[in-house]
């Protein structure tokens, strides 16, 4: 098949005409377009690109049928899904629901982060940062009056009821 009717085609496919609709108008047998496709990357990557832009094309036609209000709600939602199903098909990465729950894990080299805490170590103190010796404080009483506006009362200062 010539380069020109893959170039028809292309455009046929960008503007949003179906592979099965371009190739009928067009008179091409779809067999001829996968096997040119395969020999010819570049080829294989722009009926991607076309295919894709599809799918980004009919996000756009699923916002208007879902403002559209003149159409029949449940023909609206099978529309909708039928390119919501498509575009998932086509492109699951971008498009599908799947949730992706594989994680690219960073794996640390404890043995190099070791040395390196062990090197740290080594240093001559004037390198290594000041170690301040605090002592805790009970903050609870002035914390009480800040609260509450009563002072606590000391054990010694309650009456001996019990004795």
């Amino acid at each position: 098949m010539s380069m020109e009717m893959h170039e028809r085609l292309l455009e046929e496919i960008s503007n949003g005409v179906t592979l099965r609709d371009a190739t009928k108008k067009l008179g091409i047998v779809v067999g001829h377009i996968y096997s040119d496709a395969s020999e010819n990357p570049d080829l294989q990557r722009r009926y991607d690109l076309a295919r894709q832009n599809i799918a980004e094309s009919l996000l756009d036609e699923i916002i208007a049928i879902a403002d559209n209000e003149i159409l029949d709600p449940q023909r609206a939602r099978n529309m909708i899904d039928a390119r919501k199903y498509w575009s998932a098909k086509q492109h699951p990465k971008k498009f599908g629901d799947r949730i992706d729950v594989n994680h690219n894990v960073e794996y640390v080299n404890l043995k190099s982060v070791l040395e390196e805490a062990k090197k740290r170590n080594m240093l001559p103190n004037n390198f290594q940062s000041e170690t301040i010796d605090v002592q805790p404080i009970d903050t609870t009483k002035q914390q009480l009056i800040v609260n509450t506006g009563s002072k606590p009362v000391d054990e010694e200062d309650l009456p001996d009821i019990l004795s």
